[in-house]
């Protein structure tokens, strides 16, 4: 049997609707479409909620936050949880803040023998540490730990007579000049940064904003799979034209 003549118009002209179709589906498409609708989601998602630093421990993890801190700064990240130095750790941390200090009054040692004065009363006994906004004192008479609130504090003052002041003490623990046990671990710029509990005002858990970037992914794929669609028609255009 006679096999028709091809049609070199009818080709050309369905080659050139390819042609035109291509690009058009790759860049005008799904993509654009996704990544508009995607932006116009995270633009209308709020800019996050805000804690008071007490609020920590009900933070969960994973969470994307930012941590704003007393001195006005602020830094993001993915919460990793709260880190507390182990007794050996926490010696040498605190060891080294106290040789790294410039501060010229009285440098608390932990194992001191120290009077904390509050207005309610004075206690008695050695330095411990700071943890979570208290100042952990050993009692000399129960021999366990208690934990005075740092706010709560008057004065501290050394058995030689030395006294530090709680504002200075605030202010100086606020400044990372006195080490603390705990830290907010965030995760940010591939790397971990620990955060001192005691520098930390507020935490805001922010929205994940990526509604932008799965819009487009979704859109991307459905571009890839016109193009491959319009490239399969096209192909067999051209090998049976009519």
């Amino acid at each position: 049997m006679r096999r028709s003549a091809v049609n070199p118009l009818r080709t050309h002209w369905k080659l050139l609707v390819i042609a035109f179709l291509l690009p058009q589906a790759q860049f005008l498409g799904c993509s654009l479409i996704g990544l508009t609708i995607g932006a116009i989601s995270d633009s209308s998602q709020p800019d996050g909620h805000s804690y008071d630093h007490t609020a920590l421990d009900s933070i969960e993890a994973g969470s994307f936050i930012r941590l704003v801190q007393r001195d006005g700064t602020s830094r993001e990240g993915i919460f990793a949880g709260i880190k507390k130095y182990s007794s050996q750790r926490y010696v040498r941390e605190y060891d080294s803040s106290l040789l790294a200090s410039d501060y010229s009054g009285l440098r608390l040692n932990l194992d001191q023998r120290v009077i904390v004065r509050t207005s309610v009363k004075d206690h008695v006994g050695r330095f411990r540490g700071i943890d979570r906004g208290s100042l952990l004192l050993q009692d000399a008479e129960r021999s366990d730990t208690c934990t005075l609130p740092l706010n709560a504090v008057l004065a501290v003052e050394a058995a030689e007579g030395e006294i530090l002041v709680g504002d200075t003490l605030r202010q100086l623990v606020l400044e990372g000049r006195i080490c603390t046990m705990s830290s907010v671990v965030i995760s940010a710029d591939a790397q971990s940064l620990l955060i001192p509990t005691e520098t930390i005002e507020r935490i805001v858990v922010l929205p994940r904003k990526d509604a932008a970037l799965t819009g487009l992914a979704l859109g991307a794929t459905l571009d890839a799979l016109a193009v491959g669609l319009v490239y399969l028609w096209g192909t067999s255009c051209t090998i049976n034209p009519s």
